[in-house]
């Protein structure tokens, strides 16, 4: 809850800075944009950039159809909603904030496993 509320002041500023960027883009983007640069820089034919580009998103979308089905086998609650919940959980360990809000506005689907690991580890070497 320290780093992670709308209102810390222990979150570092370079923090922040990596939390806007991934939240208004997704890893097909970041990886979309380095394939294109090592594209660049190797001087590969048309036709070897776009194959590397399909195999890249493809990989990064099976993955995805991969996560989504297992987020709502495991159902999993996301950290915002247990801080908010975490008096209804059955453990007295948890600490409940009812006013606590995100540093970024979180997605409305379970948060296990990450979509963004899931892309990340999918997508492929060149």
């Amino acid at each position: 809850m320290t780093v992670g509320d709308l209102t810390s002041t222990a979150r570092p500023p370079d923090r922040a800075d990596v939390v806007h960027y991934y939240a208004i883009s997704s890893p097909s983007h970041v990886f979309n944009q380095a394939a294109r640069q090592v594209a660049a820089a190797q001087g590969r034919s048309l036709s070897e950039n776009a194959r590397a580009l399909a195999l890249i998103n493809m990989a990064i979308n099976d993955s995805l159809v991969a996560s989504f089905f297992n987020k709502y086998h495991y159902n999993f609650w996301r950290p915002e909603t247990a801080i908010r919940a975490g008096d209804t959980d059955g453990n007295w360990r948890t600490d409940v904030d009812p006013s606590f809000l995100p540093f970024i506005a979180t997605p409305c689907f379970p948060s296990y496993p990450s979509n963004h690991g899931a892309e990340a580890a999918a997508a492929p070497r060149f």
